[in-house]
């Protein structure tokens, strides 16, 4: 039935041969491999014995990748692998960025300016791409203008960068770092908010200095109240550019600050430009749509409500690049939803279809339910079906690849997190999943109950356990799962305390403790 998958038909054979002979002879690196017949496993078939395949292809990218970045020996610290992270997320951002001519040269003529002034506020509703136009602002000014240091904190662009107080001492030490200040960063938020206006002013002597901090409406609701604007100084000598969301308690802070703050709005994209996005997201998948006076699916596209947006449109060309049937494509462009929620509501429908209403329902709530994401090997043991301790490695990568354009990676190695890559595909995940009863409550306490295992293995309270993130994330879980008194228990064990204050988890301790 499936020999045709894996069989070479004799009229082909000669064909395959002289195609594996030319590879050879065409490349320095060429290896041989075997495969054999593994039976059928839902309904597919499947190829074994692959190990060898598994093993050359592995060892060939380690080889590669130490070639193209050979380890030093250094052992990098905390805040370069931070700067990597954000610079990581600028790129990615910035990588489909379009137009927004006005709004960048306005930014320019901002930082370039050389008295004292108020700090520029960039804001705009979900999904006009404030981010984007941030890291792009970012790279070329920091291109255009090699004397100046740009300093750039987005917020959620690791796990430590939506809390205000690390916020905060990042930013004071990459300060102190570049003009070789004196003073010592403080560690507590209360000593960083008094420091951070004296390490803006001791960094006027120097290069120019231009600090951008993306997305204030997502740093942390907690008892530093970051959402006050507090910490922000309202003059300072070097530029200081921030976003938020029109209306978000951020915005609503900084705009009754006394002098006044400027103020630039991301609107809607111009009709051109949203072709030139189209454009642009199609031709990565090499790609596009046609613009005909017969035919003009470019039209149909950028003429739906909210295609103004650039997060609809780069959702809808992502949706339109798995779509294979060509004569059908106008019909899928005519079907696209044309409102954020709903198109996102038609990808998880999708998605459901592709790969189990279970399973991604189960997936997507577990991630939306975490505080910075989750781990792949997290993932791997809340997913795994009854009477298994994890899900195969199969069916994670088919589901993985399905989601890889919803979610992001957190982090490096195998302590990186996979989050959501906007907050409005959480709130899709929110209205779809989390209307059922209790289910939300639910999903905390299936996450508590695993962080439990994995912080207290021997399950004796001896919290005998190397695994930092399951000491960090419990107490969050059970808060929110509404288990209050073993939320007590565990905050008043004194092995638990010793425990977290070992991982140098102090701070969040108070805060667990505040919240609880």
């Amino acid at each position: 039935e499936h020999q045709d998958n894996f069989i070479c038909p004799p009229e082909h054979k000669k064909l395959l041969d002289d195609l594996k002979e030319r590879v050879r002879r065409s490349s320095t690196t060429s290896y041989s491999y075997s495969a054999r017949w593994g039976g059928v496993v839902d309904d597919k078939p499947l190829a074994t014995d692959l190990d060898r395949f598994r093993d050359l292809v592995t060892n060939q990218l380690k080889k590669d990748i130490d070639a193209m970045f050979p380890d030093d020996g250094e052992e990098r610290s905390e805040l370069d692998m931070e700067r990597d992270l954000h610079e990581q997320f600028m790129e990615k951002r910035s990588r489909r960025f379009v137009g927004r001519r006005d709004i960048l040269t306005d930014l320019f003529k901002f930082a370039d300016s050389t008295s004292s002034s108020s700090p520029i506020v960039i804001h705009g509703l979900p999904g006009f791409g404030k981010s984007a136009l941030a890291s792009r602002f970012c790279r070329t000014y920091a291109e255009q203008r090699p004397g100046a240091f740009v300093l750039s904190h987005f917020v959620d662009a690791s796990s430590n960068s939506s809390d205000i107080r690390f916020t905060l001492w990042r930013l004071c030490t990459e300060l102190k770092k570049e003009y070789q200040i004196r003073e010592e960063v403080p560690e507590t938020y209360k000593e960083l908010k008094q420091a951070f206006p004296r390490f803006l002013e001791q960094s006027a002597f120097g290069r120019p200095c231009v600090i951008v901090i993306d997305s204030l409406q997502q740093f942390n609701k907690d008892s530093n109240r970051a959402q006050t604007m507090e910490w922000l100084p309202s003059v300072t000598p070097v530029k200081v550019i921030v976003s938020t969301y029109t209306n978000s308690p951020s915005y609503d802070a900084l705009r009754y600050r006394q002098p006044e703050f400027p103020f630039i709005e991301v609107g809607e994209l111009p009709e051109a430009d949203r072709k030139d996005l189209v454009r642009f997201a199609l031709l990565e998948y090499r790609k596009k749509l046609e613009e005909s006076p017969t035919n003009n699916q470019m039209r149909m596209m950028i003429r739906k409500s909210e295609s103004c947006k650039p997060l609809w449109l780069v959702t809808a060309c992502e949706e339109l690049c798995l779509f294979g049937v060509y004569e059908k494509l106008s019909e899928e462009v005519k079907r696209l939803p044309a409102y954020i929620p709903t198109l996102y509501n038609y990808v998880l429908q999708r998605l459901e279809k592709d790969f189990g209403q279970e399973m991604v329902s189960n997936a997507l709530c577990y991630i939306a339910c975490s505080r910075v994401g989750l781990t792949e090997m997290e993932l791997l043991h809340l997913l795994a079906p009854e009477g298994r301790d994890i899900l195969p490695q199969a069916k994670w990568a088919q589901l993985n690849r399905g989601l890889e354009k919803f979610l992001r990676s957190v982090g490096y190695g195998e302590s990186a997190t996979f989050a959501f890559v906007h907050h409005e595909i959480h709130a899709a995940v929110t209205k779809r999943y989390f209307r059922v009863k209790d289910r939300a409550q639910k999903t905390h306490a299936a996450l508590a109950a695993y962080f439990m295992v994995q912080a207290d293995p021997l399950g004796d309270r001896s919290w005998n356990t190397d695994d930092s993130r399951a000491i960090s994330e419990l107490p969050y879980h059970l808060m929110e799962s509404k288990q209050a008194d073993e939320l007590e228990r565990v905050l008043c064990d004194f092995r638990f305390i010793a425990k977290k204050v070992h991982f140098g988890m102090t701070y969040e301790l108070a805060t667990d403790l505040f919240e609880a």
